[in-house]
């Protein structure tokens, strides 16, 4: 299922989707911070997230496949084995981004409630408590999430391109 897509890798053509949307995901995160902003960024937040969710599970089911189909050997086959490992990492990342996030969302106020006393009866101040400290941890998210997709990104450029890490491509 995750092999190719008409005659090609799968893994080769959805990585690029992942790496736009990641970073892009991350910096909405990271937008989230801004009190005035929540209101306008939760929604495009929350599906950017799902949708960055399923593309990192794409991506490493399709990386999986490719890299089984290639019977890699050598320094290759280490290259690829530590994107691997860091793939694996920014599943979690991105599961716990994700998890923070829903909480987050589910939590902020709508703009009409953040003036006046909370519908559920509880303190003003306490809630926005609970929204800043939630912002922070999403912030703090967005940052592992943005360094977290960088380094799968470079590992997996390094497999492909230089491997062994003997090749130039300064043209010097």
């Amino acid at each position: 299922m995750f092999d190719e897509f008409r005659g090609l890798p799968l893994h080769a053509l959805i990585v690029h989707a992942t790496v736009v949307l990641l970073p892009m995901t991350a910096l909405l995160g990271a937008g989230f911070l801004v009190p005035r902003l929540r209101a306008l960024l939760r929604w495009p937040l929350l599906a950017a997230t799902l949708v960055s969710l399923l593309l990192v599970f794409v991506t490493r089911q399709s990386g999986e496949s490719l890299k089984e189909s290639l019977n890699l050997e050598g320094p290759f086959a280490d290259a690829v084995e530590r994107h691997q490992d860091l793939a694996d990492q920014l599943v979690v990342v991105m599961v716990v981004f994700t998890v923070l996030v829903v909480v987050a969302v589910v939590t902020a106020r709508p703009a009409r409630e953040s003036q006046g006393a909370t519908t559920s009866g509880g303190s003003r101040g306490g809630r926005a408590a609970v929204e800043s400290v939630l912002a922070v941890l999403v912030l703090l998210a967005s940052v592992a999430l943005g360094v977290q997709t960088a380094r799968v990104g470079e590992a997996g450029a390094r497999a492909v391109w230089n491997p062994t890490g003997d090749t130039s491509f300064s043209g010097d």
